[in-house]
């Protein structure tokens, strides 16, 4: 489009948030996730008020397909020897329906005797949430021989 091709050469002489934007904008209109994503990425970089809109356009885009890359999460002990997964959300958008998989490793580095565990609330922009397991470890060292990772999510609308 003329927009389009417009935004292409004002990026070309001078790289700015609002045009990467516009083409992230612009290529999501069209389908075209990867450049809708690449250009997101470039122009979230900035902390003007495109690039935080850009931030959020990526993670809404992004999020749902690579929900551990944007979610973090660590396994803690409460005070009974229960291990409690912690999530936090360091994005600009509330997620919901976060799914987490724990599992043992075995000495060879391969994860048995997976589980699914659902957060039933919403987890604000930079915000923390616990989801409790029933699992009980007797020696806290023994956190170690587990692993999470964040499978799904989902942003709120």
């Amino acid at each position: 489009s003329g927009a389009e091709r417009d935004l292409d050469r004002s990026v070309a002489l001078l790289p700015t948030a609002a045009a990467h934007y516009g083409l992230g904008l612009l290529a999501q209109d069209t389908g075209n996730r990867s450049k809708a994503l690449n250009h997101f990425r470039e122009a979230a970089a900035s902390q003007s008020s495109s690039g935080k809109a850009a931030a959020i356009a990526l993670v809404t885009m992004d999020l749902p397909a690579q929900p551990q890359k944007y979610l973090r999460s660590r396994l803690v002990l409460n005070n009974s020897g229960r291990v409690i997964i912690q999530l936090d959300n360091p994005t600009p958008v509330s997620v919901v329906s976060v799914v987490v998989e724990l599992g043992q490793r075995n000495s060879d580095g391969s994860i048995r005797g997976v589980q699914r565990y659902r957060l039933r609330q919403s987890i604000g922009p930079g915000k923390r949430a616990s989801l409790g397991t029933d699992i009980r470890l007797d020696d806290p060292a023994q956190i170690r021989q587990w692993k999470n990772r964040v499978v799904s999510a989902q942003v709120v609308k």
